[in-house]
């Protein structure tokens, strides 16, 4: 949240503050990615 505060005007022009943006993001994302594929390999188990 900080980061996007601090460059939220910047990002359109700045090629790194855009991939820090995309990093942070997909970063905090990324639990939950695993967590939904966990969760749908735990069910198929659960149904084989």
């Amino acid at each position: 949240m900080l980061h996007w505060l601090q460059y939220h005007n910047v990002v359109a022009t700045d090629v790194v503050a855009a991939g820090e943006r995309e990093l942070i993001l997909y970063s905090l994302l990324s639990p939950f990615y695993f967590w939904k594929n966990w969760i749908v390999k735990k069910r198929f188990d659960n149904n084989s």
